[in-house]
């Protein structure tokens, strides 16, 4: 979740531009310091006068641990039982303000029933703390389990945004873990030396509907086919 500073097009190109860069940088990375860095320095490096904020976070699943990283933007807010505050802020400037810039990660260990909401500061407004609290408190009434109706009812609960600024809300709610269910051999095409390259289109295919089937969506799933089709192919050829 980010936010760049300034309205109109320039900003909303910038922000276009800062995602497409952060798709780039995750192919090699989910460590949300590493991520953070080179954002900055990609951002400095392309001669924009302008700076962003950022949380960026990476889910565990399997240790249920969430590890993140802020870059000048308010920490994410937790929901545990009937308490609800803000997370431990690690270190971290704006994005874009200095090439010299350090980022920290911190982790928080998450269970079903918790609930995080990530955002940007549109949402507090100019009210600041009371706002927060506001915040806090609607939080708190949130139902335990995910459904569709948590979020419009997390913003029915909240005071009007200002319409002069932007504002981003993320709710997570963290899931049981169920292992995976093990494929069989048989479902994906053996490739021997004497291999007919025709059939690489049939390996393709049992690539995406594997990933699929473990849960992979949209753009994911579509760089989890390119990824191992593309070492297939070049297994083949060459």
């Amino acid at each position: 979740v980010g936010d760049v500073a300034g309205h109109g097009l320039p900003a909303a190109a910038m922000m276009a531009n800062l995602r497409a860069w952060l798709t780039a940088l995750s192919a090699g990375t989910s460590d949300p310091v590493r991520l953070a860095t080179g954002l900055n320095r990609i951002l400095l490096d392309s001669g924009e006068d302008r700076t962003a904020s950022a949380v960026l976070a990476c889910w565990d699943p399997i240790r249920a641990e969430l590890t993140w990283a802020q870059a000048g933007h308010p920490a994410p807010m937790l929901r545990r039982g009937g308490r609800t505050g803000r997370l431990r802020r690690p270190a971290g400037m704006l994005l874009g303000s200095d090439h010299a810039a350090r980022y920290e990660a911190a982790t928080a260990a998450l269970g079903v029933g918790d609930v995080l909401l990530l955002y940007t500061d549109g949402l507090l407004g100019t009210a600041g703390d009371p706002r927060l609290r506001w915040i806090a408190r609607t939080l708190r009434d949130l139902p335990t389990r995910p459904g569709e109706a948590a979020l419009p009812r997390l913003l029915d609960g909240l005071p009007p945004v200002d319409p002069g600024d932007d504002a981003c809300v993320l709710l997570a709610y963290p899931v049981e873990h169920t292992a995976p269910t093990p494929v069989p051999t048989t479902d994906v095409p053996l490739l021997g030396r004497d291999v007919d390259p025709a059939s690489l289109d049939a390996a393709r295919e049992a690539v995406q509907a594997l990933g699929a089937r473990e849960g992979l969506t949209d753009l994911a799933l579509f760089n989890f086919t390119l990824a191992v089709t593309e070492v297939v192919t070049n297994a083949v050829r060459h």
